[in-house]
């Protein structure tokens, strides 16, 4: 944009507004200033303090305590009772009892040995009879450097087939754009052409 491009009035209106807008800005500030010392300057009416007064009490007022229950050991007794339910295959939770039955205290738990672990008995294992057969390293050297020949073959042979069809070779490209490094690391050495 060149400045033979910017219009003098354009720039002028926007100056404008953005005064207007601080003065106007400006003028909501002294207003409230003007509110909150008239406020702090007036006097509550006998009116106003009743109901300051009462929302005070209201606020200061403690909130009722709930009764204590009368066992605090009786979620842990119970949380006990259903553990020892499901180590002894009883289901472990009780249908739920109506609100109006009162409740009953459990009786006090008894400390009961536990049995001792005993191991299940060892099955004998059954013998294994290994038979070493020698074997000659030249023999397990050929029949490898075969098969690695072999399987190199199969592998040439499946990329000349690829490489005839021009689908596969837009593929591999593709691949090694997504696979291979970013192209501010490659050299003239890494381009596949």
């Amino acid at each position: 944009m060149h400045l033979a491009e910017i219009d003098p009035i354009q720039i002028a209106i926007i100056v404008i507004a953005m005064l207007g807008g601080f003065v106007q800005w400006v003028w909501g500030l002294v207003k409230q200033g003007m509110e909150e010392t008239k406020r702090a300057a007036a006097q509550p009416t006998a009116d106003e303090k009743a109901l300051r007064e009462a929302a005070w009490k209201k606020q200061v007022q403690a909130a009722p305590v709930p009764a204590p229950a009368a066992d605090p050991w009786s979620a842990a007794r119970e949380i006990f009772t259903q553990i020892q339910k499901e180590a002894t295959g009883q289901p472990a939770y009780k249908p739920a009892q109506p609100a109006a039955q009162t409740q009953t205290r459990p009786p006090p738990l008894r400390a009961t040995k536990a049995a001792a672990y005993v191991p299940p008995p060892q099955l004998p294992l059954p013998s294994l009879h290994v038979v070493v057969k020698p074997v000659i390293l030249e023999e397990v050297a050929t029949t490898a450097a075969v098969k690695m020949a072999a399987a190199r073959q199969d592998r040439l042979e499946l990329l000349k087939g690829l490489l005839t069809n021009p689908n596969a070779i837009r593929q591999a490209v593709l691949m090694r754009e997504i696979l291979g490094p970013p192209k501010a690391l490659q050299s003239s050495a890494d381009s596949a052409f």
